[in-house]
């Protein structure tokens, strides 16, 4: 007789969405209970509400990391709105919002303002942005290679190539005076590090939104790190559709002979790398179905 036993697997994964709270007050600084703040992701359109408590406070949790516009309403006060609010993973700026006294129907735009600092917790890092990730150059198209861009951050491994499977190399860093391949590797909070602290899968630049890099986290849902905590994002959905189609080729054709190989008349070694990818992303269609209908026609986009 043959017995079977089953446990269940546990996944586990650290937040990495951010937040948005604040204040919410007239010219005098006097509390404005239950005011209305729409928080709303600029790709998706994807709407956060809620309402400020008796001491004026609201709360806009569980962020995708992207760029947002806050808007406040209540009656007796023109409508405050703030545009292109970025926020980062793990993110928590507070915005407080002054009110100015008028019709709901007036309003007052704000669309330049200085930058949100983390104010409510310790934790101390960057985040390499979208535009860097696609524009400055990569290491094989990894990137984790650029976590060295980040202050504390310092690169250990030997000059090189990194190819799709050199996970060594892509986790070659020292952060915050760590030894290499100490630190805490994610995508979107989930655990991306092998058993010896290598970089488990290296996601395609287009794929990601930014890396996040804590030097210091104060977080203490974030362990399993004897350096700092690094954290690729990956993008978001949007209403439209996309994708990219890319190949990255070295021959050793076009790779210049290193000093020392000239120097000795060795010839500069047989390479050949040929590596594709694609991506794609979009909204998602459902068919609209009437009440009591035996079918469908028609479909409409919902936010991914």
């Amino acid at each position: 007789m043959q017995i079977a036993s089953f446990f269940p697997l546990g996944l586990f994964a650290q937040e990495f969405r951010g937040t948005l709270s604040g204040t919410i007050a007239d010219p005098s600084g006097a509390a404005i209970a239950g005011a209305r703040v729409t928080v709303t992701e600029t790709k998706t359109g994807t709407r956060n509400e809620s309402l400020t408590n008796s001491a004026g406070q609201y709360t806009a949790p569980f962020l995708l990391p992207g760029d947002y516009d806050i808007a406040a309403q209540v009656q007796g006060f023109r409508e405050f709105i703030r545009k292109g609010v970025h926020l980062g993973a793990g993110d928590h700026p507070v915005i407080d919002i002054h009110l100015q006294v008028g019709e709901v129907a007036q309003s007052m735009e704000v669309t330049a303002d200085a930058p949100q600092l983390n104010t409510e917790n310790a934790s101390a890092g960057q985040s390499i942005t979208t535009r860097e990730v696609q524009d400055l150059p990569l290491n094989g198209g990894t990137p984790m290679a650029l976590a060295t861009l980040s202050l504390g951050v310092i690169g250990t491994g030997q000059p090189g190539l990194i190819h799709p499977f050199d996970s060594a190399g892509a986790a070659g860093f020292s952060v915050a005076g760590g030894y290499a391949q100490t630190s805490e590797l994610q995508v979107d909070g989930s655990p991306d590090a092998t058993w010896d602290g290598r970089l488990a899968f290296s996601l395609p630049k287009d794929a990601v939104e930014e890396l996040q890099v804590k030097v210091f986290d104060s977080d203490a849902a974030n362990g399993h790190s004897g350096g700092g905590t690094l954290n690729q994002v990956m993008k978001t959905g949007t209403n439209e559709l996309r994708g990219t189609l890319w190949e990255q080729n070295e021959p050793n054709t076009l790779t210049a002979n290193d000093f020392f190989n000239n120097a000795k008349g060795v010839v500069r070694p047989v390479s050949h790398l040929n590596q594709y990818g694609v991506t794609a992303g979009g909204p998602i269609f459902i068919p609209e179905c009437s009440t009591g209908a035996t079918s469908c026609s028609g479909s409409s986009p919902t936010k991914p």
